[in-house]
């Protein structure tokens, strides 16, 4: 794949391109595990939605000798007749497993036999059926086990191709280390107090714990006392022959306080699911001193809607005191804690609902107001995920942070790149800071502001907000300075790119000649890879006046196995946007602000033109649309 590139004055060229690799299969020895079964469950898929499944052959070996089963079972599948699990083993290709519902297989064999790889084989559509991450047990003494884990494989790129085997996976001798749980109670606690971690890591790894340090291998739970007025990521690492994994959770300690507000808001901003809309709580109650003079609210109602609402999973049942009820939305909506008069608290307890832990919220803030119109905010858990329990029901307590409160803090770099000589500008703006820094340079600065430097070395702007009680919101931007001989936009190829391009998200400079011949053997711009949700932009680093126009001319390709599907599109951008490299991300959207973008569509979602259609806006307004 190759872009050409001639342009005058202008800022970035970003292109979206998917490039399609194939992955080839090969036998090869692993290590030797002897089961009568085994179990193959697949985790995710290419499509994470999907509830559907499906793989044409799976095949087991002894080095390059095919051990065959005497029977394959899918527990919980659903399978049409003519596509049941028989065809895993019938060694055609021409025909599937296909099951409406996700199932774990079971292989099942007349006596041990001793494998050390496996492989199977995608069906003949609908490519996001395909398993991308799953594990393999063995079990010797019957198809319900006990099993014993032997082989977990996690987001594997599986090939896109139909009726192909994706190659042969070999199963090592010792797994790399595991988490079963990792864990940390309470998330906050205030300054002085400590809080239990608690974990088990399978493998028989040696774990080290940090900041805390030393040996832990042989402890599953260590009590920690965490650094005033900060959050502290404590980072648990386990290391066998096999491998190395690092899980971390993050704990702040704040100083405390009291906030007295009749109206009390949360705004609820994750859930543990990245995935889902959905929310739920079984109870969520506020404390005066010492946690024994309960406040309860009058009236507890979503924002928006009515204090008299009475639904059987409302917001009401928040202030019941029954964990058998609970609050549910379909949509993290804001909730309003009306408590009929002024009343003070300094801890507040949230119980987790009955089911489905991927609703319990894990970010949020709270807000105070006096006449459910003008808010202040007292409570900011949005800079980590709450550890929030995974047994149900389980409440945990919060405490006010007072002046612990973390200072909100944006620090934004016009170029994460700049080429040597250019300049850089700094913007930040900060809120309940009592001092702001920014190192190494210009040190002390404004609540807000905007610095223009010209960094002569790569260099790490960190910006610190600290709280009147010492808590610090700390915001870090590594700025790379580049000497680069390229000073226009004007390539034949990207060989001769010197890393004046700044690249962001998946966005890679390389020669893939051997897998794509086309247009030639030279260097080109990758902007995405060919995998599922991945999003990726390429900007010059060098400033250029556009103010007299330009012209530019590119070539761009799109390289899919099937046309049907493919990258979502692409755009051309000029900007100026203080956020710079970050202004745009790795998506395609128009940017806010002081932006010529010009999208090129290439799928066709819902309610769009076409799979064909290009469209102009200047920031976020649309001047032009065409179809193609």
């Amino acid at each position: 794949m190759e872009n050409s590139l001639s342009k005058k004055g202008a800022r970035v060229l970003p292109a979206l391109m998917a490039i399609l690799t194939l992955v080839g299969g090969f036998a090869a020895e692993g290590a030797t595990h002897t089961y009568q079964y085994f179990r193959f469950t697949p985790t995710k898929f290419r499509n994470p939605a999907t509830p559907e499944v499906q793989m044409s052959e799976f095949r087991f070996r002894l080095d390059n000798t095919l051990v065959t089963p005497t029977a394959i079972t899918a527990p919980t599948g659903n399978s049409p007749a003519g596509e049941t699990v028989a065809n895993l083993k019938d060694t055609l290709l021409t025909t599937k497993w296909f099951s409406f519902a996700h199932s774990p297989l079971v292989f099942s064999f007349a006596s041990p036999v001793s494998v050390n790889n496996y492989s199977f084989a995608t069906g003949n559509d609908e490519e996001g059926r395909d398993p991308v991450s799953w594990t393999l047990e063995g079990s010797a003494t019957g198809t319900t086990g006990p099993w014993t884990l032997i082989d977990v494989v996690t987001d594997f790129n599986t090939t896109i191709n139909r009726r192909v085997f994706i190659g042969d996976f070999v199963i090592p001798a010792e797994l790399p280390p595991a988490f079963t749980f990792f864990d940390v109670t309470p998330s906050i606690v205030l300054n002085g107090q400590s809080t239990d971690l608690d974990w088990f890591a399978s493998g028989s790894p040696v774990s080290t714990l940090t900041p805390s340090g030393g040996d832990i291998s042989d402890l599953t739970y260590s009590p920690v006392t965490p650094p005033a007025n900060q959050d502290t990521e404590y980072v648990l690492t386990a290391t066998n022959s096999a491998g190395s994994l690092s899980s971390k959770h993050t704990v702040r300690a704040v100083a405390g306080g009291t906030a007295s507000y009749r109206y009390v808001r949360f705004r609820p901003l994750a859930v543990r699911s990245l995935t889902s809309t959905e929310i739920q709580m079984a109870d969520f109650r506020f404390y005066g001193t010492a946690n024994t003079d309960e406040k309860i609210p009058v009236a507890v109602y979503e924002e928006g809607g009515s204090p008299t609402e009475t639904a059987a999973e409302g917001p009401n049942k928040l202030r019941d005191g029954l964990p058998a009820t609970k609050w549910y939305s379909a949509t993290k909506k804001n909730l309003i804690f009306d408590f009929g008069s002024t009343q003070a608290f300094d801890t507040y307890r949230i119980t987790s609902g009955n089911d489905s832990i991927d609703r319990d919220p894990v970010r949020w803030i709270l807000e105070g107001s006096a006449d459910a119109t003008t808010w202040t905010r007292f409570d900011d858990v949005s800079l980590f995920d709450y550890d929030v329990p995974i047994a149900r029901l389980q409440e945990f307590s919060v405490p006010v942070p007072g002046g612990s409160l973390p200072p909100l803090a944006d620090f934004a770099a016009d170029s994460i790149k700049v080429l040597t000589g250019e300049p850089l500008k700094l913007t930040w703006t900060t809120q309940d800071a009592a001092s702001v820094t920014i190192s190494p340079s210009p040190g002390t600065v404004a609540a807000s502001g905007t610095v223009t430097l010209t960094p002569a070395a790569s260099t790490n702007y960190t910006l610190t907000a600290t709280s009147p009680a010492g808590f610090k919101t700390v915001r870090t931007i590594p700025v790379t300075v580049v000497s680069s001989p390229v000073s226009t936009i004007a390539y034949d190829s990207f060989d001769t790119e010197s890393g004046e391009l700044s690249l962001v998200g998946f966005a890679s400079v390389l020669n893939d000649f051997a897998n794509i011949p086309k247009p030639g053997n030279a260097k080109r711009l990758r902007v995405v890879p060919d995998v599922t949700g991945r999003g990726g932009a390429a900007w010059f680093s060098k400033r250029v006046p556009v103010a007299t126009g330009f012209d530019t001319t590119f070539n761009f390709m799109i390289t899919k196995g099937d046309p049907g599907v493919g990258a979502d599109g692409f755009a051309f951008v000029v900007q100026d946007d203080p956020a710079g490299d970050g202004a745009l991300g790795s998506g395609e959207a128009g940017l806010a602000a002081r932006a010529l973008n010009v999208q090129f569509d290439t799928y066709q979602n819902a309610g769009e033109l076409s799979a064909a259609f290009l469209r102009v806006l200047t920031g976020t307004t649309v001047q032009i649309t065409l179809n193609l």
